[in-house]
């Protein structure tokens, strides 16, 4: 089924994103914050933060369907979000 595809192929992706993320967190650049390059690296993990945060709410989107209503709150997708996502 593709949703049960798509779940999975946005796990996989946010858990490449999470790997990215402990790597450039660890590099000598981040850690040496007078590094010239130190803001580049900060802003790369920030955006790459706020991908992975709205991946994960796509999975749950996704997981979630709209009828009948869920009985909790599920953050969904604005399109804002997807443009950001893009």
């Amino acid at each position: 089924h593709e949703r049960v595809e798509a779940y999975g192929t946005i796990d996989e992706l946010n858990s490449i994103i999470g790997i990215v993320i402990t790597f450039l967190k660890q590099s000598p650049i981040f850690t040496n914050q007078s590094d010239i390059n130190f803001e580049k690296i900060n802003n790369l993990i920030i955006n790459l933060t706020q991908i992975s945060n709205l991946l994960f709410n796509l999975g749950s989107d996704l997981a979630t369907p709209m009828n009948p209503p869920p009985k909790f709150e599920v953050p969904r997708l604005t399109l804002d979000n997807i443009t950001t996502l893009e």
